[in-house]
């Protein structure tokens, strides 16, 4: 999957000795942009990304194409317990 310059400024500006840096790919297609990153947590060596789902206003439509997107977190190493060697995701409200 090629990445637009907007998702790989983020990943080129950071200082991997303070920061780590998380790709979230999932197949969200039209309905990306009501995709959120709700938080992250860490549990011993795993991320785990929660991701909500905003509901489409009343009255409102999109179309139902499903292809692959991507979203870049850059993630402070001081708010983390260690270096997490796993990721997983997990959506709600999909």
């Amino acid at each position: 999957m090629r990445v637009t310059p907007d998702v790989a400024q983020p990943v080129l500006l950071a200082n991997f000795r303070k920061q780590i840096v998380l790709g979230v790919f999932g197949p969200f297609g039209c309905k990306d942009g009501r995709v959120r990153v709700a938080r992250v947590t860490q549990s011993g060596t795993m991320l785990i990304v929660h991701l909500s789902i905003k509901p489409l206003a009343p009255g409102m439509m999109e179309c139902l194409a499903i292809y692959e997107t991507v979203r870049v977190l850059v993630l402070p190493r001081s708010a983390l317990h260690g270096t997490p060697t796993k990721a997983t995701v997990v959506v709600a409200g999909s």
